[in-house]
């Protein structure tokens, strides 16, 4: 009853919200309409009839009181189609939150890799991290709870910088209070700098720049801050408000401004929770730990976290066993701004997932079926409407087919063991088969769309199974089965399943940095492909005149002087006559006067026998070749 009143409750703030949007317009168009309230043309019309319009096109205008009827018609026709006590949703703040708790501000730490990010959250945490980081980059969202001297307390999340962790800083910008975007000054603003400020700006949350290693020699922030303004970045000092602080991590240089700044942006946004009702949180990370099982980390959002609190994340349930802070210390509770790692899970979540409170487990175990149930029908669906047949027009130009099962959403099936054979159609190329094991969700997420988005123009990539935790026997077995490489991500392999991978003759290999793990991949697809043969002129020269040998050493000898270059008898030859092909092959033999050499430079005189071409004549031009055999280069995966 409790979750069907939130329902209604929910609803109708939605209603609301929606039909007050619709009301503010005079008119609207018909296809204006569809779009506002995300609803079927056909539905739309239909309710438009209903009020009393006959006629109706896509450029129909309605009045404004009639769209505003409408609005409401279709607004209750949808929640009565999809009204149900399973359908639990997040609880937003009151329009009035003044009457509730402050909390601390949630601080995300963007940029581009390497510009120093961990490094300064270090500095805050007397910590060392960035240390133990393989590469010295970080590869996780991290989560910490930092009090500052002011007595303020600020939860940080660092997020990865390198190209591939693009979901991750998305997801970091969506569930923060405050974006510190660290630009390095010796480097600059980078891709992952602009995408860093894409992602801010689309969750519209307020940013702080901090223009970190400052200490170093030559630097010039002029220049830097010049950069971001070209980026739409109104600094202060430059017209605009947002605050732009010169720091260096290292020496620990400037970081209370720094803090402070973010202070002050938080107090102006008035941050506030209910730390009373049903827990709301966020997945921020979630791996297999041994001994554990399961283990998420969740950033709380409303409500108190305590142990024995029953959670639904995704398709899967938890009953809190154990809550641990950043340090791996047992915590009671977890307030709203606070990031804590739940243990008790029955499976993983995806990081991103919603984690919603319900009353008890039998609840709980019917609403992660009913989402199940509910997925798989709009799968069954989708792949119904792909199979219906297609009208194709001359003009038509063909779609490449989506990379079948390798992006992240369908790798889900996967990770709970359900492997499935590659469903696209063959396309004639050679295919490289992986089984992806990660040590926590966001880099599996990371991993499987890096791969996914490599270039399949003549290799297909093709991962048949991915998930999170150690490699196990079952693993081997199937990559053994399908004739897959294994490749695992900040994983010990196991010495019985390394021993195992040796039986089965499996390949298996174990990569900590992103980047290392996706040339490897490339130089796997790369093998795919042969050998590229180049061939370079090494000599020229001309038949001057032709002898016939006779008695032991009977032969044919062609008289050359060399114009260009060099002959080495070891290396191919050419014979051209009057510009066309006549001969290619190996030379017999090649002497001076009557010696044997190995190679005739330019301007000299030698003679040339051919082991199996004897019709040279006077005036022929012999070229001398060399071929070299390279491998293919990394561009050969992007061209036809």
């Amino acid at each position: 009853q409790q979750q069907q009143q939130r329902q209604r409750h929910l609803l109708g703030q939605q209603q609301h919200k929606r039909a007050a949007r619709m009301t503010k317009l005079e008119e609207i168009t018909v296809a204006s309409l569809v779009k506002e309230t995300k609803q079927p043309a056909a539905k739309v019309t239909a309710v438009l009839k209903l009020l009393g319009m006959e006629e109706v096109s896509s450029k129909t205008v309605i009045p404004a009181d009639i769209a505003e009827l409408a609005v409401m018609e279709l607004e209750h026709q949808a929640a009565a189609a999809a009204r149900s006590p399973y359908d639990i949703q997040k609880r937003e703040l009151p329009a009035d939150a003044s009457h509730l708790p402050s909390r601390p501000p949630v601080v995300t730490i963007m940029g581009h890799v390497d510009h120093g990010k961990t490094t300064l959250l270090d500095a805050y945490r007397a910590s060392s991290i960035a240390a133990g980081e393989a590469g010295g980059i970080t590869q996780h969202i991290g989560a910490f709870s930092v009090a500052l001297p002011t007595g303020d307390r600020i939860t940080f999340l660092d997020t990865p910088g390198h190209a591939a962790f693009s979901a991750m800083r998305a997801r970091g910008a969506n569930c923060t209070d405050v974006v510190i975007l660290v630009v390095a000054a010796d480097d600059g603003v980078m891709p992952q700098t602009r995408e860093s400020i894409k992602f801010a700006k689309a969750a519209d949350v307020p940013i702080v720049v901090a223009i970190n290693k400052c200490d170093k020699y030559g630097i010039n922030t002029t220049k830097v801050k010049q950069a971001l303004l070209a980026e739409g970045l109104d600094l202060e000092g430059y017209g605009g408000d947002i605050q732009c602080v010169e720091v260096s991590a290292l020496k620990k240089m400037n970081l209370d401004k720094l803090a402070e700044a973010v202070v002050l942006v938080a107090e102006m946004s008035d941050l506030r929770a209910d730390r009373e009702g049903l827990v709301n949180a966020i997945t921020l990370e979630a791996r297999v730990e041994r001994g554990c099982g399961p283990v998420v980390t969740a950033l709380v959002t409303a409500g108190t976290l305590r142990t024995g609190a029953v959670l639904v994340a995704g398709n899967t349930f938890a009953r809190v066993r154990q809550l641990r802070d950043e340090f791996g210390k047992d915590v009671a509770e977890a307030l709203p701004s606070q990031a804590v790692e739940v243990t008790g899970w029955k499976d993983l979540p995806a990081a991103g997932d919603d984690i919603l409170e319900v009353a008890n487990e039998r609840f709980a175990k019917e609403v992660c079926e009913w989402r199940g149930n509910r997925e798989r029908a709009a799968a069954a669906a989708k792949d119904q409407k792909e199979q219906q047949p297609r009208t194709v027009t001359r003009d038509a130009k063909p779609v490449a087919s989506p990379r079948g099962r390798n992006n992240f959403k369908m790798q889900q099936d996967a990770m709970r063991g359900e492997v499935e054979a590659d469903d696209r159609p063959s396309t004639g190329r050679p295919c490289l088969l992986l089984l992806l094991k990660a040590d926590v969700t966001g880099s599996e997420e990371a991993i499987v769309n890096a791969i996914s988005s490599l270039p399949q123009i003549k290799v297909d990539v093709n991962i048949i199974k991915s998930g999170v935790g150690p490699l196990t026997d079952s693993d081997v077995e199937t990559a053994s089965t399908f004739g897959a490489r294994i490749v695992t991500f900040n994983l010990a392999t196991p010495p019985n399943v390394q021993k195992l991978c040796e039986q089965k003759g499996v390949a298996i290999e174990t990569h900590r940095v992103i980047y290392h793990l996706l040339d490897a991949v490339k130089e796997h697809l790369l093998s795919f492909l042969p050998d590229i043969v180049e061939e370079q002129i090494v000599g020229k020269a001309d038949v001057l005149q032709v002898f016939q040998l006779t008695g032991s050493k009977r032969g044919t000898v062609a008289g050359l002087r060399v114009q260009s270059g060099s002959l080495n008898r070891k290396m191919l030859f050419r014979v051209f006559r009057k510009g066309e092909l006549v001969h290619e092959g190996s030379a017999s033999s090649l002497k001076q006067v009557k010696s044997d050499v190995a190679t005739v430079g330019r301007g000299q005189e030698c003679g040339l026998s051919f082991a199996s071409f004897k019709d040279v004549l006077a005036g022929d031009e012999i070229v001398c070749l060399e071929r070299v055999v390279k491998r293919p280069t990394e561009e050969a995966l992007f061209t036809e």
